[in-house]
């Protein structure tokens, strides 16, 4: 893969997506995808994003044999710079049990009621 252009990395991407989908359980928790006014388009880019976030952390993962501890560790490796959600917001990644969470706050920061997140259980955990 040529270093630095957006052209190679999306293919692969795309191939690492379909991995991490279909063999590492990537699970996207919380409510139903739409496109209500409320917000629910955003939240369905939101989701897209932690897929790939997940996708770009299971290929460190598999690359260096430990997941990452900081998004910016993905940056050049398998993103051109750092996604922010719909909202402008930085998106979060932190260890839990035997996962590692992907998340963001969704429309409103103080509500949790609406976080996006996407667990990427480690190998060996239930």
């Amino acid at each position: 893969m040529k270093s630095g252009t957006a052209e190679t990395r999306w293919p692969d991407l795309i191939l690492w997506s379909l991995f991490g989908l279909c063999v590492c359980g990537v699970f996207v928790l919380g409510s139903g995808i739409g496109c209500s006014p409320d917000g629910g388009g955003m939240r369905a880019h939101a989701e897209a994003d932690l897929g790939v976030l997940a996708t770009a952390a299971t290929r460190f993962q598999i690359t260096h044999g430990e997941y990452p501890t900081h998004l910016d560790q993905l940056v050049p490796e398998s993103l051109n710079e750092p996604l922010v959600d719909p909202w402008g917001r930085p998106y979060q990644l932190r260890a839990e049990g035997g996962a590692i969470l992907l998340s963001c706050t969704g429309k409103s920061e103080s509500d949790p009621a609406d976080d996006i997140t996407a667990a990427i259980a480690e190998r060996g955990a239930p």
